[in-house]
């Protein structure tokens, strides 16, 4: 709650999504979120709470493990996207896939990389 988000809200949906997937007892905690959401420095209350051992998986009953699965792929992918700034060659290598793969998941996914690249664009321009 006290980082400023960058993305767009289907970008926060599914770093949420992934944070829930990757939880414990359905909180999500700091190291359940990607590492560039990190907020340093004295201001920041959740930093005690995360720790060196990763808590064990909530598992979401309502939800299969190819669902689960799914999900958190499509939240790397996009996460991905977002650091290498829609450089599809870049993510693949980030990912440790190879860049056809990456494409073809980004077209299962519907992922729209030519927005990721306009949102930003439109953040470095503010």
């Amino acid at each position: 709650m006290l980082w400023s988000w960058p993305g767009n809200v289907r970008e926060l949906q599914n770093v949420i999504e992934r944070g829930s997937v990757m939880c414990d007892d359905g909180l999500i905690q700091p190291s359940n979120l990607p590492e560039n959401m990190s907020v340093q420095g004295p201001a920041n209350p959740m930093a005690s709470l995360s720790s060196a051992v990763p808590a064990p998986l909530h598992v979401d009953t309502e939800m299969n493990l190819d669902q689960a699965l799914a999900e958190m792929e499509q939240a790397m992918i996009v996460e991905s996207l977002w650091r290498t700034g829609g450089v599809q060659a870049r993510a693949a290598e980030l990912l440790g896939i190879k860049e056809r793969s990456l494409w073809h998941r980004i077209k299962k996914y519907g992922i729209d990389v030519a927005a990721i690249r306009d949102d930003l664009r439109a953040r470095n321009d503010e």
